[in-house]
């Protein structure tokens, strides 16, 4: 059964199967491998599946960027192991409650304890992967509509007491149809939820309000710790393939296109001409261009991205958010439980305020939602996903992207370094010009909102409160007769 889930997650995940309505089922037969197990087994058989959910395709992925740091405190298995390790302990931990649950007559809240339950267990867990089983139903814009409703960590919740509602009906299957009520119910909400108000935010004019900004991103591909050479060519007898090519052709072939971006830079040097040479663009051409270089700032080298207008400099975000293990040292502890950081919010004459993330920090929707109440009427990413070398880390990078524009309700473009650029539109669809593993660029029309989603208002607090009345309301029943008959109820 644990291995029907691997194929299952596979199946689902974007980069992979990418059937998106799989990841709906996806965990229901790790859920039944738990069924009647406690104590050691439990955990241990928890801890195997959590494995097998998040290993398939990802292992070889991650086993990349730990060879690309040549400072490893650990041998390279060890030190991925560890990292899968702690992402799969919310399993091993959920497992313990979850098998002698599921052995007596459940009442009607078990499945809604246990899927709010395991999604506060992901949530609260510091780990270095922001991909959680949201990630498998990204390509589902049905579902992904829940978000603006109280972030990741609600639908995540929706998704989990799905699939333990599914799982609850097949482990009780021959009790009587009263016993089926509570699975049923717990099956019927999210879907039902996702059917109406899902169905209901995409008829809106989500897409194409009436004011738009139009915004160039770029798709290169530059080999690992490409100079200044390869980035920053200008030659006009070549194909384009440097920044400074691929903008002047997109600029050629949409001259009314307001601004551009520029992937991450892939380079760390003494002396990174990213910035200088976007600086010189944008004059000549009179129009925004944020670029990524690598500078000093508190005697770290560190990626920030400025954006240049006319006439020079119109503001700076500097990557704080950076990856244990590969970015910043694992005993660092502020890799793991990274400070609140202040909004850095562009605004650049005539363009619509806007706000960069460069890479990891996509992940951070805190971020992304001060960003977006400090002003932020889109949001751009720039990003590089070469030290990978696997094309999976961008479907799943965009499968994150794409949750984050639907909880901001924010258009997101994307500019990327061995990956897929393109735009993220408010409602969680994804459009792009460019074919996967292509070079070049296109100009996007985005669309520019001003209002604030309910998760943008209140963050994560709706998610908290649901969870605290699903406790508050098991402990009240706990030693009551069950809803379902049978043994004394134990929801």
């Amino acid at each position: 059964m644990q291995a029907a889930t691997g194929a299952l997650v596979w199946a689902a995940t974007p980069g992979l199967g990418g059937h998106a309505w799989v990841g709906c089922i996806a965990l229901v037969p790790l859920l039944l491998s738990l069924h009647h197990l406690s104590g050691v087994a439990a955990f241990a058989w928890g801890l195997l599946g959590g494995l097998i959910y998040i290993i398939p395709g990802k292992w070889q992925t991650f086993a990349n960027a730990a060879a690309a740091n040549p400072s490893l405190p650990l041998p390279e298995f060890i030190l991925v192991l560890a990292f899968f390790l702690l992402y799969a302990s919310p399993i091993a931990l959920f497992a313990l409650w979850w098998g002698r649950s599921c052995a007596r007559r459940p009442g009607w809240l078990t499945p809604w304890i246990s899927g709010f339950g395991l999604a506060a267990l992901i949530t609260l867990t510091p780990t270095i992967f922001p991909f959680t089983p949201v990630v498998t139903i990204s390509g589902a814009p049905l579902l992904l509509q829940l978000a603006d409703l109280g972030g990741e960590p609600v639908l995540l919740g929706l998704l989990l007491t799905l699939q333990s509602g599914v799982a609850l009906a097949i482990v009780h299957r021959r009790a009587g149809p009263a016993a089926w009520a509570g699975p049923v119910l717990a099956m019927a909400v999210p879907l039902g939820l996702s059917a109406s108000y899902g169905g209901y935010r995409l008829s809106q004019p989500l897409n194409a309000p009436a004011q738009t900004v139009r915004v160039a991103g770029l798709q290169a591909h530059w080999p690992r710790m490409s100079g200044n050479r390869v980035l920053l060519r200008d030659r006009k007898d070549l194909a384009p393939k440097s920044a400074v090519e691929l903008t002047r052709a997109v600029l050629a072939e949409h001259p009314s296109c307001e601004v551009v971006i520029w992937p991450e830079t892939p380079t760390v040097q003494t002396r990174d001409l990213t910035c200088v040479r976007a600086k010189d663009l944008a004059a000549e051409y009179g129009r925004p261009v944020l670029a990524t270089c690598t500078e000093e700032h508190g005697g770290e080298s560190v990626q920030a991205a400025h954006v240049y207008g006319a006439t020079g400099i119109a503001g700076t975000h500097v990557k704080i958010r950076l990856i244990p293990g590969y970015e910043r040292s694992v005993s660092d502890w502020r890799g793991w439980f990274p400070a609140k950081r202040t909004a850095d919010v562009f605004d650049p004459g005539d363009v619509a305020p806007f706000s960069a993330s460069i890479c990891y920090e996509i992940h951070f929707s805190g971020d992304l939602r001060a960003a977006t109440r400090a002003g932020a009427t889109w949001l751009s990413q720039s990003s590089n996903f070469n030290v990978f070398r696997s094309p999976l880390i961008s479907e799943l990078d965009l499968a994150m992207t794409r949750l984050r524009a639907v909880e901001n309700r924010r258009a997101i473009v994307r500019s990327v370094n061995a990956g897929v650029a393109g735009l993220v539109l408010p409602s969680g669809r994804w459009q792009s010009d460019l074919d996967r593993g292509a070079v070049g660029a296109s100009c996007h029309d985005v669309p520019i909102r001003h209002e604030l989603s309910i998760y943008t208002r209140h963050g994560d607090r709706p998610f908290w409160l649901l969870a605290t009345l699903l406790v508050l309301a098991g402990m009240h029943r706990r030693g009551r007769p069950p809803v379902w008959g049978g043994a004394p109820n134990d929801s």
